[in-house]
Formats: C-alpha cells, structure tokens, sequence
C-alpha cells in the first residue's frame, strides 16, 4: 500500500474524484525503505522528507541542480544530479555532501545492495559502481554503448538490469563487471525497471510495459495509452505497480490481468 502512496505523489496528484485533471510540479524521483521515512526530489535542487509516511512534509534545497534519482538504505541517502554528482546525506541530517562520478552529464538512476555498495547510470552511456558508499567511483559498462541509460535496478548483490534509449536493456550477474544485452523487441526509450526476486519489470514512453520471469521470455503489456509510463515498483514480479502519464491528462486506476506467467499488474496512468 505505501508503495503505490509512492507513486502517487510522484506525480504530485490531488485528487478529488475518481477521473481528475492533474499536473506534474517537477518532482523526479522518490524513494521509502520503510514506508515511514520518504523523500522525494526534483528540478530546482528541491527535496522534501516525511518522517510520518507522507502524512507532512519539510523542503530543503541545494542550489544550481536538478535532481533526478534518490536512493535510501537504513539511514543514508544518495541522490543523483543532471551534473554528474551523486549527493550523500542521512535520514536525521538536511546536509547533503557532493561527489563527483568523473563525469558532468545526468546521473539518471541509483541503487545501493548494502551501506557499501552502489552502481548509478546516465547519459552516454555511464554507468559508475562504488564500493566505499558512494565517496568514490570507477566506471563499469563493460558490455554497454553509448545511449543514454535511465535506470539501474538489482535483485542481489550480483544480479542487476540496466534500460536505456531505443529498446535497449543490459543484464549483470557479476555484480557489474560486464553486461549482456537482452532482446526485448521495442525501439521506444525505456524509462524504469525494477529486478525482482522471480522477476524483471520495464516500463517507458508511449505507454511501453515490458515484464519476463527469471525463466522466461520478454511479454509486452497491450496498454493501449500513449502517455509515457515512468514508474514501475510493487513486492514480487506477480504484484507489479506502474505508473506513469503526461503534462495534463486523465488519470485511471486499473488492474490488468494477464494470461501469462505474470497474473496482475496495477497501472496508475496518469
């Protein structure tokens, strides 16, 4: 339940019936390990924190970034910027400390497997892995070219997916240290992931879904949308939420049940 809270405030929805008009207020990202601590960023080096599961909310701001990934685990948070950064700070401190990637260009996605041990993803193909928290980086897209990446999501310690631009999605099972290039038949520019345990989960532009077990094939989802679909979470491959929608459009709450492997996915399409 808290994660589909998630998703909706992603969007910044206020929500009055059951088919509403909504706008976008420039939030990217957002992020709960626990369901009660939250924090969401966006455009303008904003960030807003909920200790309360979203009940209030307190901003802070970091100037001259845009934020677009966030990343909690325990009490850390990392937040990727569009210069090439990725920010530490704690769950009890608004102080957020730089590091540099070795790159200036977006930092579009972040994901830690421990306190330790991170990868982020962006433009041109970086993909960075860190094991000392996040303080320093070394590059590891063996296998990767130079689109644009979007997000980075692992399972375990090992095993990760990577989507990008133009159809394009890699898999890890050497925690990083190469990637493997998975046929999924689109071109449309994927824009999240999430690799679960019995499963992978993909969603992008023009209303793309794209899901597969840990022993099958690649399925599409027939969304019949045209909005973009940004946001993929849930708990297991067969309990997948998405999301997603444009600048101002109709927002639909559906469950879609599917004839295989996977059973249902609950679409926010906003």
């Amino acid at each position: 339940m808290s994660k589909l809270f998630v998703f909706i405030f992603y969007v910044s929805i206020s929500i009055s019936s059951e088919s509403t008009k909504v706008f976008a207020e420039g939030f990217n990202c957002i992020h709960t390990s626990n369901g009660v601590f939250v924090i969401a960023a966006g455009d303008q080096g904003n960030i807003f924190r909920s200790y309360n599961s979203g009940n209030s909310w307190s901003k802070s701001t970091e100037p001259s970034v845009n934020f677009k990934s966030v990343f909690t685990r325990s009490n850390i948070i990392w937040i990727t910027g569009d210069n090439g950064k990725v920010y530490k700070s704690t769950t009890i401190s608004t102080i957020l400390t730089p590091y540099n990637t070795g790159i200036t260009t977006s930092i579009n996605s972040v994901h830690f497997t421990s306190d330790l041990t991170g990868y982020v993803c962006g433009d041109n193909g970086a993909l960075y892995k860190s094991v000392n928290g996040g303080i320093s980086w070394t590059l590891s897209n063996t296998g990767i070219g130079i689109e644009n990446l979007n997000s980075i999501s692992f399972k375990d310690a090992n095993n990760g997916i990577v989507v990008g631009n133009n159809g394009k999605v890699y898999l890890t099972s050497n925690a990083g240290s190469s990637w493997t290039p998975e046929l999924v038949l689109t071109t449309r520019n994927l824009l999240d992931a999430k690799y679960y345990t019995d499963g992978m989960g993909i969603v992008g532009e023009y209303g793309t879904i794209l899901y597969r077990s840990t022993v099958s094939s690649w399925f599409h989802v027939a969304s019949r949308i045209n909005t973009d679909v940004r946001g993929v979470t849930g708990d297991s491959f067969n309990d997948m939420h998405v999301c997603g929608g444009g600048v101002s459009s109709e927002i639909i709450l559906t469950e879609i049940t599917l004839s295989r492997p996977l059973k249902k996915i609950l679409c926010l399409l906003i």
